[in-house]
């Protein structure tokens, strides 16, 4: 199989990855939001907490391994 072809399916099977990812990680938003809400005293700084979470998240999605409890990921 040449170099190129080889390349372009592991970028494609990263971005179905990612995909994948950002997919499940959305689904665990108001889980996410409950938690933050239960740390902190308002409703701002839980949405503000959830945006960080979710920025670190979409940082580090790499080192998430699939199949394992994403929501503890979190």
């Amino acid at each position: 199989m040449p170099e190129a072809e080889t390349n372009a399916r592991r970028i494609a099977e990263e971005a179905r990855d990612r995909v994948r990812f950002e997919e499940e990680v959305l689904e665990l938003a108001d889980q996410v939001y409950r938690v933050a809400r239960r740390l902190v005293r308002t409703r701002e700084e839980a949405e503000d907490l959830v945006q960080d979470t979710y920025a670190r998240a979409f940082r580090s999605w790499r080192s998430y391994t699939p199949g394992t409890n994403l929501r503890a990921w979190l």
